[in-house]
């Protein structure tokens, strides 16, 4: 998901996350969410330093297992959702069946300037640190639901 180019420049620092609709044809599924700066020339600009989760220097990042995506309403605010990831409130998806899900990524800073876009990635599998140990399945197939009926977003805190 990609925005058109910005129209001023902008300075994210604070929390950031998305909330996905999604389905997937197993019970479960993971997300690693990305997001990435472009300049004009649709060239990624690297942010922070290289690390196992955050290829290429992105603005930031997070990623959930969808069976987790219970959250406690006494933590979570509208800037940072708090999962549980107690066992007692794993959700198991039913396959085919829409659900919602907010992924945290963790506070951020970053300076886009004007003509910049931001791209959101959104996959199944993420860095080398967690794979191959996911449960990732070969030939499953995991949907985002957009649009308004499903108010997937993403939210950035912009000063």
């Amino acid at each position: 998901f990609c925005t058109a180019p910005l129209e001023e420049d902008v300075v994210i620092a604070g929390y950031c996350k998305v909330r996905l609709f999604a389905s997937s044809t197993t019970d479960d599924m993971k997300a690693f969410v990305h997001l990435i700066a472009l300049d004009e020339n649709d060239q990624q600009v690297p942010f922070g330093v290289d690390t196992h989760f955050d290829k290429g220097g992105v603005i930031c990042g997070g990623a959930l297992k969808f069976s987790h995506r219970m959250e406690d309403p006494e933590k979570t605010t509208e800037y940072r959702p708090y999962h549980t990831h107690q066992e007692a409130d794993c959700q198991k998806l039913v396959p085919g069946e829409v659900v919602e899900a907010t992924i945290e990524m963790p506070p951020t800073t970053a300076r886009l300037k004007k003509g910049w876009k931001l791209l959101l990635s959104v996959a199944p599998v993420g860095a080398e640190m967690y794979e191959p140990h996911g449960d990732y399945v070969a030939g499953s197939e995991n949907t985002i639901y957009t649009g308004p009926e499903h108010d997937s977003y993403l939210q950035i805190a912009v000063i």
